[in-house]
C-alpha cells in the first residue's frame, strides 16, 4: 500500500494551533459585571437628576400646580421668580375654561373663593392667566408654610410654597387692567402679582404676552 500524501494527518491526531501556546484568558466574572453595570446606570439615572434640577423649580412647580400634581394630597412647591415670566407664551398657557379673570367681575369671584376658603381675601402672589390662576395665601400658622391654591371656577388645594412677598389683599387686583395690558390676545398672556420686594422698584405687576412685557404698579401705570 502507498503511504498517504505529507498534508493527510492520521485519524486522532490533535492539529496545532495557529496561536502562541501559553495565552492566558480572564475568567468571565458575572458578579463582577453586574457591579460594572449598575455603576454606570446610576451615573446615568444621576445625570438625569441633575438635568431636571437644571430646568428650574418655577416652571415646573406651576405646571404641576395647573394639572392638579400627580397624586391626592401630593405637597407641590410653587416658586415664581423674576426671570419666570417671559414672552416666551409656549411656556404659560390657559386652560380654555369659562372663567375671564381678566374682567373686574371674574378676578372679584376668584377673590371671594380665596375668602371662604381661608377666611381673607389677602394673598402674597397671584399668578393669572385669563382662563385660571395659581394664588399663593399666607400661611395658616408660625409652624407651617403659604398654601397654593388653583382656580378655575373652583378652588382647588395644590400644596405649599415658600414666597418672600408680603400679602396684599386680591381685591385691590383688578382684572380689567390685567386685560388692557395683555392686549388683543388674552389667551396667550400671563401675569405675575404680587407686592413689591426692595429689589422689584415699585413693580407689582409682571405681565407677558405677544404684545411684549409690561412691568406696572397696580393700576397698570408703568412702574
Amino acid at each position: 500500500m502507498s503511504e498517504p500524501p505529507s498534508e493527510w494527518r492520521t485519524y486522532g491526531q490533535q492539529p496545532s494551533s495557529p496561536y502562541d501556546a501559553g495565552g492566558t484568558f480572564t475568567p468571565y466574572d458575572a458578579r463582577g459585571q453586574q457591579r460594572r453595570t449598575r455603576t454606570r446606570a446610576g451615573g446615568l439615572l444621576l445625570g438625569f437628576a441633575g438635568i431636571v434640577v437644571g430646568l428650574g423649580v418655577g416652571g415646573w412647580a406651576v405646571m404641576s400646580a395647573l394639572g392638579g400634581g400627580d397624586e391626592a394630597g401630593t405637597s407641590t412647591t410653587t416658586v415664581i421668580t423674576d426671570t419666570d415670566i417671559r414672552s416666551d407664551t409656549d411656556t404659560w398657557t390657559s386652560t380654555g375654561s369659562d372663567v375671564d379673570l381678566f374682567t373686574n367681575q371674574g378676578m372679584a369671584d376668584l377673590a371671594f373663593a380665596i375668602e371662604e376658603a381661608t377666611g381673607s381675601t389677602d394673598v402674597l402672589q397671584a399668578v393669572v392667566f385669563q382662563g385660571n390662576a395659581v394664588v399663593t395665601v399666607p400661611a395658616e400658622d408660625a409652624r407651617s408654610q403659604p398654601r397654593v391654591f388653583q382656580w378655575n371656577g373652583q378652588l382647588t388645594p395644590a400644596g405649599t410654597t415658600m414666597v418672600p412677598n408680603e400679602p396684599f389683599d386680591l381685591l385691590d387686583l383688578e382684572g380689567g387692567v390685567l386685560g388692557e395690558l395683555c392686549g388683543p390676545e388674552p389667551l396667550a398672556c400671563t401675569a405675575v402679582a404680587a407686592r413689591p420686594l426692595p429689589t422689584d422698584r415699585g413693580v407689582w405687576l409682571k405681565v407677558a404676552s405677544p404684545s411684549g412685557a409690561r412691568l406696572t404698579d397696580l393700576r397698570g401705570n408703568p412702574a
